[in-house]
């Protein structure tokens, strides 16, 4: 919650302070810091916070919690010493929502979680005052966070809650439980971790109903398959007149209406926003150049959200995947890029792709009697590209977070 004095502040993290002065905003990244803010020298894989109280000071913060064993210079911050900051930082969320709460609305899933949420937050926002998660916050850092950094008037926070592995929704409810939580659905996101495949996925993704305060509980109607959801409501499957066809949009609007009804939204109310909906950035995101349309997917890639790509993708050219590696997959990854090449022989007529894992993908996109290529990197893929596209073509460009295919425009200029 902002505009806390530092004192207030310093209380909920169990330390003394002698600092009056009023917090902007809350901050783990030294680069997003603002005057009068408050930052988190969290201690990463990486990189070490407390090595940018220096900047963080020069940008106008006023303190920072930091490690109690930290012996370098306060640069002139209020430093507030605690054992761990991190988990400091979700100490002080859990007290700052038991003094101010409001709805809390938790949306979790292997695909549309973060498209979802701000479909959500737009239908919500005209009758009710909604904070959001910004962009994917959605860990066990970035969660508390965004409880930090809300106003605290609210009517309703809405958060993002993602995981990588069993166990994290459960830490994230514990912090924050949701009075009304969604699951969108399960894939092989992630599925490197779960030795049990997809029911281990859905079983973790489950503990997002797993506290007592959760009276809502909603689910995409394709999940009442796995047993663990059994307690759980499916949203309906409705006709709107929407801007746009794309299923896998039409299934996060879906989700988000089900949870503004939940909220005792009337469908009239809900239209009357449907006009107001945007697409988040690189979720599908149609850029023109040169008479060729593209479309940047390039957010995140699993086998399920490349084969929706793949089938809107719509054009009176050539349609052309360029397609990237899916980590994380474990023992499912042979299969997983199996299905993608064989998804890409259905609706492509051209696959270009780069990454370890792309032979798997090729061989299976070749069965379908065309050809692809694979390349060392996305630079020489960007050149070939170049060579061969024509007006009227429709190019897809999707791949997992790590490899950044967005870049691929910057070598298209």
């Amino acid at each position: 919650m902002k505009r806390l004095k530092i004192t207030e502040f310093a209380e909920f993290l169990g330390v003394k302070s002698g600092g009056f002065s009023q917090i902007s905003d809350y901050e783990i990244d030294s680069r997003n810091v603002k005057t009068g803010g408050c930052f988190f020298a969290l201690k990463g894989a990486r990189t070490d916070g407390h090595n940018y109280l220096q900047e963080v000071a020069d940008r106008g913060a006023i303190c920072a919690v930091v490690n109690k064993d930290y012996e370098g210079p306060d640069f002139g911050l209020e430093l507030l010493r605690v054992e761990d900051v991190g988990k400091s930082l979700q100490v002080a969320a859990l007290k700052l929502l038991e003094k101010k709460r409001g709805l809390v609305i938790g949306i979790t899933g292997s695909l549309g979680k973060t498209t979802t949420k701000e479909f959500t937050y737009t239908l919500l926002s005209k009758r009710f005052k909604v904070f959001r998660s910004p962009g994917n916050y959605n860990t066990e850092i970035t969660v508390p966070l965004t409880v930090l950094n809300r106003e605290g008037d609210e009517d309703i926070l809405l958060l993002e809650m993602g995981m990588t592995r069993k166990g994290h929704i459960q830490d994230l409810v514990q912090i924050v439980a949701p009075d009304i939580a969604l699951v969108t659905n399960v894939d092989y996101v992630h599925v490197g971790n779960f030795f049990d495949g997809l029911e281990g996925i859905a079983r973790a993704k489950s503990e997002i109903f797993s506290q007592a305060r959760t009276r809502g509980k909603l689910i995409s109607p394709s999940l009442a398959k796995y047993e663990v959801f059994s307690g759980a409501k499916p949203f309906e499957i409705e006709e709107w007149d929407l801007p746009f066809s794309e299923k896998h949009f039409v299934k996060d609007f879906l989700a988000a209406a089900a949870i503004a009804k939940e909220v005792g939204m009337t469908r009239a109310e809900i239209e009357e926003r449907i006009p107001h909906l945007k697409r988040p950035q690189m979720r599908f995101e149609k850029v023109e150049m040169g008479g060729v349309t593209y479309i940047n997917d390039a957010y995140n890639a699993s086998p399920t959200s490349t084969k929706f790509a793949l089938q809107s993708m719509q054009g009176i050219g050539r349609k052309i995947a360029v397609l990237g590696q899916m980590v994380q997959m474990g023992d499912f990854s042979d299969e997983a890029h199996r299905r993608v090449g064989e998804d890409a022989g259905r609706f492509a007529d051209l696959l270009l792709c780069t990454g370890e894992r792309c032979g798997e993908m090729l061989r299976a996109f070749s069965k379908s009697g065309k050809v692809g290529k694979i390349f060392p990197d996305l630079r020489l893929l960007a050149d070939y590209l170049k060579s061969i596209v024509r007006p009227g073509d429709v190019v897809l460009v999707k791949a997992s977070r790590a490899y950044e295919f967005e870049k691929i425009f910057s070598y298209l200029s």
